[in-house]
């Protein structure tokens, strides 16, 4: 079946409000301080809506650098659809997102499904939980509240967030239509030093994002939380290394990290260059940081219709294209394959043993520094 695709701004006023009429109020999501003409996707057959598909422009710091993604967050059709024409609803709007100088889109879904598209799992699961009740003290009075924040809160946590990284993927510019809430942890002159935000579930009480200013402040948020909430019902889903997940262990909690399996977040690239190039501060750093700082030469990536070039000349790192002859290759590259790459969920060793890309014994050395394991844990998004 013939289908037709159009943005939000160019529908008609009937085709709005059939929309609407359908799906509810989509004014939250074209609100939002990131949005684009490419925000909203309608699918129609005639004069038939089909389907929607929301997708938001987020921001990540991978290592500390800043990388902007596009996230399909909501995918609604008025009948079942099978899933070619899911793939296709995300193409498209990947598509879009490529438009506009973003190469990697994230998604959730089934992976045995999406692998054969090029999406691949990019987070781990991470669940910190006290087993027992615990037992700590309470925080000074009138330094925690549980509210939901406005702008101008999200604004402060945000940028707190980028003065304390406190992972190895973190959460720069994320943003959500609907509110949610938050526990709120200030100073006694009312500056806040930290928060949590909390997402009610059938498992119990979950927390998805955190920001702190320091490890003082990510103790003194544990003991609001477990103050306010029963600790056996409460979960702190964050990467083993974000502060509160590590205060949390100094107080009783265990961490349980596995695979996000078969659901979870998925991650797509949909343009190598532009995903390299959006890589280019963590390759000079990890450089850098390594033995090949002064190393002269291309590291080449080859997936099945296309390649790229990374250029290192003595620290300086540039992206171009890979029709030339390359000291290092990194060959047969899968589309799932260069999506863990780009968020070091699995390592060049792994993949390589796992039949998912090819290189030499002699060059793992160095796609391993441009391509380190850092075990992400991006939050589970919420529509």
């Amino acid at each position: 079946m013939q289908y037709s695709y159009q943005f939000w701004d160019g529908l008609r006023p009937d085709q709005s409000t059939k929309v609407i009429a359908q799906f509810g109020p989509v004014d939250a999501w074209l609100r939002l301080k990131r949005a684009r003409p490419s925000s909203l996707l309608t699918v129609w057959n005639d004069q038939a809506l089909v389907a929607v598909s929301v997708m938001t422009h987020d921001r990540l710091a991978i290592q500390g650098t800043i990388v902007d993604v596009a996230t399909i967050r909501r995918q609604s059709f008025t009948v079942t659809p099978d899933t070619a024409d899911v793939v296709e609803l995300t193409m498209m709007h990947a598509a879009a997102a490529l438009d506009e100088g973003i190469g990697i889109v994230l998604r959730s879904g089934d992976s045995l499904t999406w692998a054969a598209y090029g999406f691949a799992p990019v987070s781990y699961a991470v669940t910190t939980s006290w087993s027992q009740p615990t037992r700590m003290s309470r925080p000074q009075p009138g330094t925690t509240q549980q509210l939901t924040a406005d702008r101008d809160v999200l604004q402060r946590l945000s940028d707190m967030q980028r003065v304390r990284p406190t992972g190895n993927v973190d959460v720069v510019d994320w943003e959500e239509a609907s509110p949610t809430e938050w526990f709120i942890l200030t100073s006694r002159d009312g500056q806040v030093r930290g928060a949590a935000q909390l997402e009610v579930t059938d498992q119990g009480i979950v927390c998805r994002r955190a920001v702190v200013t320091d490890d003082g402040a990510a103790g003194d948020l544990i003991e609001g939380l477990v103050d306010s909430i029963d600790a056996t019902t409460l979960q702190i889903a964050l990467a083993p290394q974000h502060p509160l997940a590590r205060m949390a262990l100094a107080v009783g909690a265990e961490t349980r990290i596995h695979a996000a399996a078969p659901f979870g977040v998925l991650g797509g690239i949909i343009d190598l260059p532009t995903m390299l190039t959006a890589l280019i501060p963590a390759f000079t750093a990890r450089i850098a940081a390594s033995g090949y700082a002064d190393w002269v030469g291309g590291v080449r990536l080859e997936i099945s219709d296309e390649r790229a070039m990374i250029m290192l000349n003595a620290g300086v790192v540039t992206i171009i294209d890979g029709t030339r002859e390359a000291a290092v290759r990194m060959r047969s590259i899968e589309l799932p394959a260069l999506a863990q790459l780009c968020f070091g969920y699995r390592s060049v060793s792994a993949l390589r043993r796992a039949g998912m890309l090819a290189c030499d014994d002699t060059e793992l050395p160095l796609c391993e520094i441009l391509f380190p394991c850092i075990t992400p844990v991006l939050p589970f998004f919420r529509s």
